[in-house]
């Protein structure tokens, strides 16, 4: 690029691929100025000759000198040409001639300045040169400082604690601590049957049903359902028979209850029930379920 023409926006009109982010900052803030000594082209009018006048490019910022060309340009749209279904023309791809008839030239530059087309370029070139200054302010960087915000957030919550050998019981103490009062209350105040937790217990659900073996005489079957550790699976197993003087439910869970207390089976571990339909069995307010 010739000497004369370094930040001349008129030169670059015609290598606008060349005009990268660092020549398009130059080209706003250190384009050509003329002085008061710069003498201007002589255009003949209808009356009489004229030239530019330098007041216009005090009146105006966004309006930039080209000695290349030999007229007045919009800094911000030839940079920024932010299109809204309007074609370039005048002060963008083609400089402002006009001035040789004032009042045409006073009409134009008032009617560009307050288009739509002129006002999103000037965003962009407030934008532009604002991140071009500060890098922080750009979105790649906000967007990455709010990341590592959220890190340093993230980082500031208490992480779970499973010293307790078991991440369940871990975020259930979690909850707890970030207060969820109903939990707690559970955990404290529950059924054991219903705040189970523990990984360890032995847990079981007892499995009875009225039988009558080939002399009539009357029996239970007694089975228990329980967890498994070495098949990692659930399991079904008869334990006896159990004859019965009476069938009543009040008889047969004093058997049942019996019969667990045998072979040491807390009664608190016992977390379900399966009986037949009978009454007596199942009856939630006399069956031996109640």
């Amino acid at each position: 690029v010739p000497e004369a023409n370094h930040f001349d926006v008129g030169y670059y009109l015609f290598i606008k691929s060349q005009i990268n982010d660092d020549l398009k900052y130059s080209l706003l803030t250190n384009h050509f100025k003329p002085d008061n000594k710069y003498k201007f082209p002589t255009l003949k009018g209808e009356d009489r000759n004229r030239h530019f006048q330098l007041k216009w490019l005090t009146e105006n910022p966004f309006l930039v000198y080209s000695p290349y060309i030999e007229g007045c340009y919009c800094i911000n749209c030839v940079l920024f040409p932010n299109v809204f279904g309007q074609s370039l023309g005048v002060f963008v791809e083609t400089p402002c001639f006009l001035y040789k008839h004032l009042k045409h030239y006073s009409k134009i530059v008032n009617r560009h300045s307050k288009s739509q087309f002129h006002s999103g370029s000037t965003m962009c070139a407030d934008n532009f040169r604002r991140t071009f200054e500060q890098p922080s302010l750009s979105i790649v960087s906000l967007i990455d400082k709010e990341r590592f915000e959220l890190i340093e957030r993230n980082k500031a919550v208490n992480c779970v604690d499973s010293s307790s050998g078991s991440n369940f019981v871990a975020l259930l103490k979690q909850r707890v601590d970030s207060g969820d009062e109903v939990l707690k209350c559970h955990l404290e105040n529950g059924p054991r049957k219903s705040s189970f937790i523990s990984g360890k217990d032995c847990v079981y659900c007892i499995i009875v049903d009225e039988t009558t073996d080939t002399s009539t005489t009357e029996q239970i079957s007694f089975s228990l359902r329980y967890y498994d550790e070495s098949t990692n699976d659930s399991r079904e197993d008869f334990i006896t028979f159990i004859d019965t003087v009476s069938c009543t439910g009040e008889s047969i869970a004093n058997i049942i209850l019996d019969y667990l207390k045998r072979y040491s089976l807390p009664l608190d571990n016992c977390v379900g029930q399966a009986y037949d339909g009978a009454s007596n069995m199942s009856d939630i307010y006399k069956g031996c379920q109640a």
